[in-house]
């Protein structure tokens, strides 16, 4: 979770709400907005149409959208968190399994999909690049919940557990009794817990304390499920893990 010192701007809270609210929604209105958010149209006009003057979002048609100049602001971030030495671990993680390969990084209390690599064009890619994953329902998010320190990780079931699926896990004790096999074990399932038709296999990437860095998957749709099964690749996903931990701290 994001650490505070309870010294915060509401009014800065409530601009980056409204630009994770246009991105949830992929573009939107102030009365759309307005609602999703429970704030007052007044309100969030005030705050869309100061980030649209300063460039960060664009209107088309009523709806507005988030602008090129964030992305621009954004772009430099993945080169920074994702070194070509570890770009090359997924590649080859990716070849070898013949499934989508996807490197998550956890940063302030999110799991983010930095970096994917399909090995084929049938291969169905089951997140996007800058994708939050949840912790609760995700291989990676568990890999990396798994891991966190019991302050860090129990703030985590504070809160409801939201549902992606029928199969998503969202009683509090039915996810932590999951979690020590993960620690034993460095990997974590999902059986269409996010994605409904998705099937994934995630092992953490720790730092030297142990704590996590992020987690590499690979993942592939039921579609693309032959007599195999993801467990096979195991072996291949645990080393990749270590390769880019090691990658990390070069």
């Amino acid at each position: 979770m994001a650490r505070s010192d309870g010294k915060e701007i509401k009014a800065t809270r409530t601009s980056f709400a409204v630009l994770e609210a246009v991105a949830e929604l992929d573009g939107a209105g102030i009365s759309e907005l307005a609602r999703h958010l429970d704030r007052s149209k007044g309100g969030i006009y005030k705050h869309v149409h100061t980030l649209a003057d300063l460039g960060y979002l664009v209107e088309r048609d009523g709806a507005y959208r988030l602008s090129l100049g964030l992305w621009s602001l954004g772009a430099t971030v993945p080169k920074r968190a994702v070194p070509d030495r570890v770009e090359s671990i997924v590649d080859n993680l990716a070849a070898s399994v013949g499934h989508v390969a996807t490197l998550v990084l956890y940063e302030s209390g999110r799991t983010i999909a930095t970096y994917i690599r399909r090995p084929t064009s049938t291969a169905s890619q089951p997140f996007r690049e800058g994708e939050s994953l949840p912790l609760h329902a995700t291989a990676s998010g568990k890999a990396v919940l798994a891991f966190l320190p019991d302050e860090e990780r129990n703030a985590v079931f504070e809160g409801e557990l939201d549902t992606y699926t029928d199969a998503t896990l969202t009683d509090p004790e039915t996810v932590k009794s999951t979690l020590e096999t993960i620690r034993q074990q460095r990997l974590a399932r999902d059986d269409g817990e996010y994605r409904t038709d998705i099937e994934c296999l995630a092992a953490p990437i720790l730092d030297d304390s142990g704590y996590p860095r992020g987690a590499v998957g690979v993942s592939r749709s039921r579609e693309e499920s032959g007599d195999d099964e993801l467990d096979t690749d195991a072996s291949l996903l645990v080393s990749a893990s270590k390769s880019i931990e090691n990658a990390l701290t070069e």
